[in-house]
């Protein structure tokens, strides 16, 4: 990323804080930085959507959704075509993707303490040949 991009990036992160005092400028540069394989023009305008429209977002993770924030540009151009669509949701859990639940059933049940210990000795047990 260039230090043109980082400086652009903090400039509209200030911008957003104003529109949306709630929203910290260190926490809308990080969401910015995601969306940083977009175009700045793009991304300034689905920012300021985002801190003007989602009035019910507490946080602005939701720049970096999927949504129709991304052709706000577009539409004030009179074009149509870069929207993302709808936020994907997990089938199963009802979650935004990656769903967190699928993730922890796929990591397996947490290790009891017997089961770690199990592990540890198990450990000790192989000799490495040096």
């Amino acid at each position: 990323m260039s230090a043109d991009r980082t400086r652009e990036e903090r400039a509209l992160a200030a911008i957003v804080h104003g529109i949306r005092d709630e929203w910290d400028v260190a926490g809308v540069v990080v969401i910015l930085r995601r969306c940083s394989e977009r175009p700045l023009a793009q991304v300034s305008a689905a920012a300021i959507y985002c801190a003007h429209y989602r009035t019910d977002q507490r946080t602005p993770e939701c720049i970096a959704r999927p949504g129709e924030h991304w052709s706000a540009l577009d539409r004030m151009a009179g074009r149509t075509g870069t929207d993302r669509g709808p936020d994907p949701k997990c089938p199963k859990h009802d979650e935004f993707v990656p769903c967190l639940t699928c993730q922890r059933e796929a990591r397996g049940p947490i290790a009891s303490p017997e089961r770690i210990r199990e592990i540890r000795e198990q450990a000790r047990a192989v000799k490495v040949d040096s």
